[in-house]
């Protein structure tokens, strides 16, 4: 269960660099809001889900697709997010607040049905065996 533990630590940094994300876009260095705090729970809820298929999954299919689904969640998020904190290609606008739900939104609508799926084909791998 190698691929759990590298999942694992793949999810603390994904938390890591989306919450910094989060602070540094919302707070902007004033105190910590409660409001911030609601923000980066929801932030970080599509790599809760994937943690808790990684730690608790039974099948190895799921163990390691819940890699592969950290590693594209973690990078496509944090490019949207980083791209809303640090303006490197657009200007500010308006809506960007909008990414702050719709980011999380969209990971949660990939993973989930992705883990089901995963956990289906695990179901499948091992009465095959």
């Amino acid at each position: 269960m190698e691929a759990g533990r590298l999942t694992l630590w793949l999810n603390g940094g994904c938390w890591l660099v989306e919450l910094i994300l989060l602070l540094i876009a919302v707070d902007g260095g004033r105190r910590f809001s409660g409001f911030v705090l609601g923000c980066a729970l929801w932030l970080l809820a599509p790599f809760a889900l994937l943690e808790l298929a990684a730690r608790f999954g039974r099948f190895p299919v799921l163990v390691n697709g819940s890699l592969m689904l950290t590693v594209m969640a973690g990078l496509w998020g944090s490019l949207m997010l980083g791209e809303m904190a640090f303006r490197v290609t657009t200007k500010p606008e308006a809506q960007d607040a909008a990414l702050m739900v719709i980011v999380p939104g969209v990971q949660l609508m990939a993973i989930i049905p992705t883990i089901a799926l995963l956990f289906g084909i695990g179901k499948v791998l091992t009465r095959l065996k």
